[in-house]
């Protein structure tokens, strides 16, 4: 029988791992039992009440908010249950960015791995948090610990395929210029997945039509890229170019027009055969 996201523990201390619980919710939400406030509460999460206040976070154990990191899928069930999650699902954002920031393998993985759960069983629904996430894991493209680099470009794909969205991917259209090439060349192959969905699914068609809204951006970030100082982020922008070709014929051609002769070379060197 595969796990459900009400299967997961959900005896989470809120100074496990930093996450700013007593701000994501107004106490007076008539979900809430008064009783327990001012944690983040609804019917199921007596656990949620602060023990400890004094606990400073840099004095806990990364194994702590490694293992209360991994009852998010449980948290996330009860708030569903609560009619809770379009509301408070994107305040997750900035305490996931802390544990995802810390650059230990392992709460890195912790976090890449609930995500894998909640867009197992959120798919899309989990688009309004993505956002929240995404700067930090582009960030960790370029970290030399490739346990990290590796697990947050790989969920950086999940994530954009499974719940994608505008706002998602002007951030992935923006750190196309940022100052690390492992970025640049993530923020790229993950555009080229965008362009190649399945217009046929629903996540596909929206991850199309959110690649397409704004070609000006678009168009802007690859001719930054096709002539980056990096020879595979200038591959990768070739890749990407073409991806768009396929969807945007006469606007990509106009596009490549205008380029320098040595940037039109590289993309006529990237076409597929």
């Amino acid at each position: 029988m595969p796990p459900t996201l009400a299967s997961h523990p959900k005896h989470f201390h809120p100074s496990h791992c930093t996450f700013p619980l007593r701000k994501l919710a107004r106490p007076t939400h008539p979900s809430f039992q008064p009783q327990l406030q001012p944690s983040l509460t609804c019917p199921s999460f007596p656990s949620f009440t602060s023990t400890n206040p004094h606990v400073s976070p840099a004095q806990l154990d990364w194994e702590k908010r490694v293992a209360s990191i991994e009852t998010l899928p449980g948290l996330v069930a009860d708030l569903a249950a609560a009619n809770l999650l379009e509301e408070l699902l994107p305040k997750f954002g900035s305490p996931l960015t802390a544990q995802l920031s810390d650059l230990r393998s392992a709460t890195v993985r912790a976090v890449c791995a609930v995500l894998a759960a909640l867009i197992a069983h959120l798919g899309s629904g989990l688009a309004p948090l993505v956002p929240g996430v995404l700067p930090q894991l582009l960030k960790n493209h370029f970290v030399s610990v490739k346990a990290i680099s590796n697990i947050s470009s790989s969920t950086v794909l999940a994530l954009m395929a499974a719940a994608p969205s505008q706002p998602a991917h002007d951030i992935i259209v923006a750190h196309c210029r940022d100052s690390h090439h492992q970025t640049r060349r993530g923020s790229v192959e993950c555009l080229t997945q965008q362009l190649r969905s399945d217009a046929t699914e629903p996540a596909g068609a929206a991850a199309l039509q959110h690649a397409l809204e704004k070609l000006g951006p678009l168009f802007g970030a690859l001719k930054a890229v096709t002539a980056d100082a990096d020879a595979a982020v200038r591959t990768a922008a070739g890749k990407c170019f073409w991806a768009l070709h396929a969807q945007r014929p006469n606007e990509s051609g106009d596009f490549m027009a205008k380029l320098d002769p040595a940037q039109q070379k590289m993309l006529k060197r990237c076409q597929p055969k």
